[in-house]
Order: structure tokens, then sequence, then C-alpha cells
């Protein structure tokens, strides 16, 4: 439920954030995220 809070939480932070401004993706963002996401998610885990 935590990571499901989590996920919800930075979905609407993106989209609140889009909304304000131009966001552009740079090669290579995308791969940034899911590991700083896995981290996040097995940090998580542990506690």
């Amino acid at each position: 439920m935590k990571a499901q809070r989590t996920r919800e939480n930075i979905a609407d932070a993106v989209a609140r954030l889009e909304a304000a401004t131009t966001v552009r993706i740079v090669p290579g963002a995308e791969a940034v995220v899911r590991e700083r996401l896995a981290q996040a998610s097995a940090k998580e885990s542990h506690e």
C-alpha cells in the first residue's frame, strides 16, 4: 500500500509540474528515474 501511495504521489507531483511549466525529458532520464525508484522501493521493503 505504501508503494502504491508513493507512486500516486509522484504521478500527482509530475502532473502538477507539467501543468506549471514546460518539461523536457533528456535522453537517458527514464533509466535514471527507474533506477532511483528501484532503490527507493528496495529501501522501503527493508524497513
